[in-house]
């Protein structure tokens, strides 16, 4: 992982983690469930992925906020 020091001409790994978990969120969303999996697993899927994007998204605020001082 690149540190804020190295990432300051582009995008950190926090900004590809959370594309990376958007996508698995919205492939969640839209019902694109894993053969076998049921409604039960999924929602807990769903309560896992929103809350992996409001860590992420709080880290990247903080990443963003060290570049700006």
């Amino acid at each position: 992982m690149t540190t804020v020091a190295e990432d300051v001409e582009g995008p950190g790994e926090i900004h590809r983690v959370h594309r990376v978990v958007d996508a698995e969120l919205e492939e969640a969303e839209a019902g694109a469930d894993p053969p076998g999996e049921d409604d039960s697993e999924r929602e807990q899927l769903l309560v896992r992925l929103r809350g992996l994007r409001g860590a992420v998204v709080a880290m990247e605020t903080y990443e963003d906020g060290l570049r700006e001082t």
